[in-house]
């Protein structure tokens, strides 16, 4: 991943309390060039982080950009509990996470256009109403799956991510993720 900007600017943070500082001067004096200290000394380490979720480097660069437009705007109304470094990865992992689930939602009406084109090429109607059937059948066991293991099977089938791109995409080990898809599939074997 290329770095389009420095990490150095007049003011560029050297540690997490001077961070906190700026960040201050951000949200009460609406500061942009404290914001722009935040921004070239972070960009470039979260658009790697983002790159890492999504696999691809100009839509890592857009939603790390997304995530500083928004503190930017919403800077008044921002409540951080932890550090400003904590929010800003969060916050991008939040995006990224927000990004791939409308991929799978796109991913899933494409899907839905080729099952009606399947079902479509049917020779006969008991066909036809046995492939619906067959489908309705899966789509409803997969929506019973716990909510972590549905996402993480609907990663790996619908979207053809590998155990290991899912792991660091939801940020858990690769062991997690085969033990949830473990128990996705026997589930599904006997709800089908």
């Amino acid at each position: 991943m290329t770095n389009n900007y420095s990490a150095t600017s007049p003011l560029s943070p050297k540690n997490s309390s001077e961070v906190n500082l700026l960040f201050q001067k951000v949200v009460n004096t609406a500061d942009y060039r404290a914001f722009e200290g935040l921004f070239h000394h972070f960009y470039s380490n979260l658009c790697k982080y983002a790159y890492r979720v999504v696999h691809s480097e100009a839509k890592a660069e857009e939603l790390v950009s997304d995530v500083f437009l928004r503190i930017w705007t919403h800077r008044e109304h921002i409540n951080i509990q932890s550090s400003f470094q904590s929010y800003l990865f969060k916050s991008v992992h939040n995006q990224c996470l927000d990004y791939l689930r409308s991929q799978y939602a796109r991913q899933s009406s494409k899907f839905e256009e080729i099952s009606y084109h399947h079902a479509q090429a049917c020779e006969s109607p008991e066909q036809t109403m046995i492939f619906y059937e067959t489908n309705q059948k899966i789509e409803a066991a997969i929506d019973k799956l716990a909510p972590q293991a549905r996402l993480i099977f609907r990663m790996s089938r619908d979207q053809g991510l590998k155990y290991r791109e899912i792991a660091e995409a939801l940020n858990l080990s690769i062991k997690t993720i085969e033990t949830q898809m473990g128990r996705a599939l026997k589930q599904l074997r006997n709800s089908i």
